[in-house]
């Protein structure tokens, strides 16, 4: 008995997650492979890791192929809507609105790279979210504070700590404590860095 589709479908062909070849595949991962390779080489490895993890899904790999040039920083851009360093680093300091977001796509590390690069932050990317804020607003205040110190004026004890040097992050950094809320400026995380209070004794004896 003839049927009429057996030739549609003899001729037709199995598309799949696992299929063979890889066209014929439609395992996510294996679909972003092939698209990343074209518009964004770097980061294909990147790509592949988050969606093997399952931070990254197709409206998300969606969003980030519209821009490829974004995507070193493409779950932060996800995850703030922006991956400036200026305005992602305003945003985690002032709030946990979105801490559940950074959680569930493991986004710390990529915070911590990108405020490391753009201002010179020392955040440990495996910090815990609430340490990780403390440390960045302490960073903020006490480099904020000592770049409008005379050079001469700054105590020894906050010259040597671990703190952005560079012009460009200094200037980052002074451009976030123009907005950040004046709520944050809390003593008990300003002078939970040890050597703080010594060297505003020193300061002000001078």
């Amino acid at each position: 008995m003839h049927h009429a589709l057996v030739e549609v479908e003899n001729a037709g062909v199995v598309m799949e997650p696992g299929a063979n070849p890889w066209q014929r595949n439609t395992r996510l991962r294996v679909i972003a492979e092939q698209v990343f390779k074209k518009i964004a080489p770097d980061s294909v490895q990147e790509i592949r890791r988050q969606i093997d993890e399952g931070v990254l899904s197709l409206e998300d790999l969606d969003r980030l192929s519209q821009e490829a040039e974004g995507i070193a920083t493409g779950t932060i851009k996800i995850i703030f809507g922006t991956a400036s360093a200026i305005d992602v680093a305003l945003a985690f300091a002032s709030s946990t609105e979105h801490d559940e977001d950074i959680l569930n796509k493991k986004a710390m590390p990529e915070i911590s790279g990108l405020l490391g690069r753009e201002m010179g932050t020392a955040i440990p990317p495996e910090a815990d979210l609430s340490e990780a804020r403390k440390k960045l607003i302490r960073t903020l205040l006490l480099t904020e504070l000592i770049s409008s110190l005379p050079q001469e004026s700054v105590p020894d004890a906050l010259r040597s700590m671990d703190l952005p040097k560079e012009t460009r992050h200094i200037e980052k950094i002074c451009q976030v404590q123009c907005v950040i809320p004046a709520v944050l400026v809390s003593p008990r995380i300003l002078f939970k860095c040890s050597s703080f209070p010594k060297a505003v004794n020193e300061s002000k004896s001078r």
